[in-house]
């Protein structure tokens, strides 16, 4: 084991600078078995300086505790299990191979997915209960300097332990933030500000904050995964890099078309997975890539979707409405028995992407409207304004981690999936948007490519009977948001030489009216009103 760590110790010597901090973290966990020697002098000593901090050392100051399945970590697009054992040590639940420290284990699994990779950054990259060992290990830290009120108060030494942002209930092993009951979506979005700041390198796909675990209710888990979820959702596409920029509409003339607009956005490459390499070849995230088909890779459908006629009319409103991209949320119901998703209601967000001040109250109201409904979340949806609705690079990492966040554990398995709306693609004559729904699969190992792949779910409409009131005060809420700003849809004008914006959009809206209004052309009337209507 000795000649194991020092080999380890001079594979991480041999790491560029670009891998510096991670060569750090490792170290950390070389000294491991030389602690256990010594154990007062070693705990003063990590206590000073932070290191030889083992998990042997959390558990026993119960900052953690040992239990199956509550070790993860996240690379290139891979998730890998561990379990935790009392004596510290990690255990691959399938293989019962054991590790010593996280760094070994990190060792591990990323050579698995890429066989160069050197350090295993285990502290920084490995989670317990999906939260950073970093942060359970600054929880020591603040018991043992000497500057801790745990040190020098016998009282609060006795209490309980220093906790991570994410407090752990003992009583349902469930993760959730400590606010008295409420969940805080700002104090959410700042934590994840925070780390974001003080990582380096390529951008990751975001990971949620909350486990899903067996044995809750259905209303336990919502509340638990969907807060999650939601908020990594809308702040990564705060957080991503944008599309490179575009001439400002506030200073174009009334009259001025969206012609310039249009062709700048069809322009953006399409590519096949296959043709899709390494990370390390810095690919535009903004590329857009050809979803593969489960019949043509003779693999089956894993479940099937119905989607509701009012939701579909819904998100297509929402990305009529805008030259911006758009982002919102899919309720639905999950039948664990027949494999089946039924999507209920969209949640469209009434936020810009560039407002990461408002965005965590409408993350909580859209997490209240879901629960009020009944619903689960099940996905989301977001629009392509003039670009074909093909995933780019960025979605298929966004999907991917989502559907990590959300799938459950053992066999309470949850699915997530995407929709992308295209309604202004110069490429397509057609009234009618484009729309895809995708999930993104595991890159397969005979593919050069690190990046997963995105898979056509294909789904059925299922009619609504009549229109509801919640789908007009939606429509007209969403309409009240947009209109008037610089990126507001100018409907009068020409989309094709003979029809106009508003044409195109009701022509798209057809398809998707309820049973009863089939016939009449009352609801297309209600929204040409709602649009022209200052």
């Amino acid at each position: 084991m000795a000649q194991e760590a020092v080999d380890q110790k001079k594979d991480m010597d041999e790491e560029d600078e670009e891998d510096h901090d991670e060569s750090m973290e490792d170290d950390e966990d070389l000294s491991e078995e030389d602690m256990e020697e010594d154990k007062q002098g070693s705990l003063a000593k990590a206590a000073i300086t932070g290191r030889s901090v083992t998990l042997q050392m959390l558990i026993s100051e119960k900052i953690i505790e040992p239990g199956p399945a509550l070790l993860s970590l996240k690379y290139l697009g891979r998730r890998f299990i561990a379990d935790l054992l009392p004596d510290g040590k990690i255990q691959m639940p399938g293989t019962k191979e054991t590790f010593t420290s996280p760094s070994a284990w990190a060792i591990h699994c990323k050579k698995q997915v890429n066989p160069h990779k050197k350090s295993g950054c285990g502290w920084a990259s490995v989670m317990y209960k999906e939260r950073k060992l970093d942060i359970w290990k600054a929880a020591w830290f603040r018991k043992h300097r000497s500057s801790s009120p745990a040190r020098n108060n016998p009282e609060t030494s006795n209490s309980q332990s220093p906790r991570s942002p994410w407090s752990v209930r003992e009583d349902t092993n469930d993760s959730r933030p400590e606010t008295n009951g409420k969940l805080s979506m700002t104090r959410l979005a700042e934590e994840r500000l925070t780390e974001d700041s003080q990582s380096s390198g390529m951008p990751r796909p975001a990971h949620t904050s909350t486990p899903n675990q067996n044995g809750k209710t259905e209303a336990k888990r919502l509340h638990g995964e969907t807060v999650g979820f939601q908020e990594e959702a809308l702040n990564l596409s705060l957080k991503t890099p944008k599309s490179p920029p575009r001439r400002d509409s506030r200073n174009n003339s009334e009259s001025e078309s969206f012609t310039e607009k249009n062709n700048n956005h069809s322009e953006r490459q399409c590519i096949k997975h296959a043709s899709l390499k390494s990370r390390s070849q810095n690919i535009d995230p903004q590329t857009l890539v050809e979803c593969e088909s489960f019949k043509e890779m003779e693999k089956v459908q894993p479940f099937t979707v119905s989607i509701a006629s009012n939701a579909l009319l819904l998100m297509d409103f929402h990305c009529h409405l805008t030259t911006s991209e758009v982002v919102g949320y899919l309720g639905g119901r999950w039948n664990q028995k027949t494999q089946h998703l039924t999507i209920v209601s969209a949640f469209p967000c009434r936020c810009r992407l560039a407002d990461s001040k408002k965005a965590p109250m409408i993350e909580e109201e859209i997490r209240q409207a879901i629960s009020a409904s009944g619903l689960i979340l099940v996905g989301w949806y977001h629009s392509h304004p003039f670009s074909q609705a093909s995933p780019s690079v960025k979605d298929i990492d966004c999907q991917m981690s989502y559907q990590l966040c959300m799938k459950g554990s053992g066999s309470n398995y949850f699915p997530c999936v995407g929709v992308i709306i295209a309604p202004y693609n110069r490429e397509r004559t057609k009234k009618e948007s484009a729309c895809r729904m995708y999930m993104v699969m595991p890159p397969l190992d005979d593919q050069p490519s690190d990046y997963g792949i995105p898979m056509i779910v294909k789904y059925s409409l299922q009619k609504n009977l009549s229109v509801t009131e919640e789908l007009l005060s939606e429509m007209k809420a969403v309409t009240d948001f947009y209109r008037g700003g610089p990126d507001w849809i100018k409907f009068r004008q020409s989309w094709q030489p003979t029809l106009t914006y508003l044409d195109k959009l009701k022509g798209s809206l057809v398809s998707k009216l309820p049973e009863d209004q089939m016939e009449n052309g009352t609801f297309l009337e209600f929204v040409q009103h709602l649009i022209l209507t200052k």
